[in-house]
């Protein structure tokens, strides 16, 4: 019986070993990151998963620095070995929609928020992101859908906002740009996009004078693709 004893409390050190051991090496990994010292973390997070292969937080982490790295291929790896671990991981499917964002691959990455979005609905992120792919697949109405949504949780967010006054631009609702544009700039007075969006609703409205004036102020402020349309309208 004391045999049996001694083997287990040895077991039970070692195991607290173990979790000790990975616990300092996501902790380390994660100040890496924090430093912007991405390769060092992803070192670290590497000895995590080494460690352990039961270790989604270890992958996630690492597919993050991996992302900021560039090296996307790696960080949906990782982030798709951090969902198989943990499925209910919201923020897995969230970053490898945003990786395949980067990659321009609109509808896998529309999945990946979609399902973030049904294991935690009370995200704002996603849905903006969202918007954004339907967008670049010109899917205007789920775009204006998505931004609507994200609107009634924060009124506040500039980045729903200015892409909605973009789709609205698309759908000729100039009026309804214009309102976007307007929230914008009381949140953000020096907005170089509303300026510039806001300008071509004025334009489209055929109120030249006070929508040249905006896409001047655009200018200013940095929004150079909108010399374009000043050359053409403004002069």
């Amino acid at each position: 019986m004391k045999k049996l004893v001694v083997i287990i409390l040895l077991i039970t050190v070692q195991s607290v070993g173990r979790s000790q051991s990975e616990s300092i090496y996501i902790s380390k990994g994660t100040k890496k990151f924090e430093q912007q010292s991405y390769k060092e973390a992803i070192e670290y997070f590497s000895k995590a998963i080494n460690a352990t292969k039961d270790l989604e937080l270890a992958y996630y982490r690492r597919g993050n620095a991996k992302r900021e790295l560039s090296d996307y291929q790696g960080a949906i790896e990782d982030y798709t070995q951090s969902i198989q671990q943990n499925p209910q991981n919201y923020k897995a499917y969230y970053n490898r929609g945003l990786t395949y964002s980067d990659l321009n691959l609109n509808d896998l990455a529309i999945a990946d928020y979609s399902k973030s979005i049904s294991i935690e609905p009370e995200q704002i992120s996603p849905y903006v992101n969202r918007g954004i792919c339907h967008m670049m697949e010109n899917r205007w109405d789920e775009a204006l859908t998505d931004f609507h949504t994200a609107l009634q949780k924060d009124p506040r967010h500039v980045i729903a906002l200015n892409h909605q006054a973009l789709v609205k631009l698309q759908l000729s609702d100039y009026k309804g740009a214009i309102t976007d544009c307007n929230k914008v700039l009381k949140i953000q007075k020096d907005s170089s996009r509303a300026f510039a969006l806001r300008g071509g609703a004025k334009i489209m409205l055929g109120k030249t004078k006070s929508g040249c004036h905006d896409l001047e102020r655009a200018m200013l402020l940095g929004e150079n693709l909108v010399q374009a349309d000043i050359d053409e309208v403004c002069k």
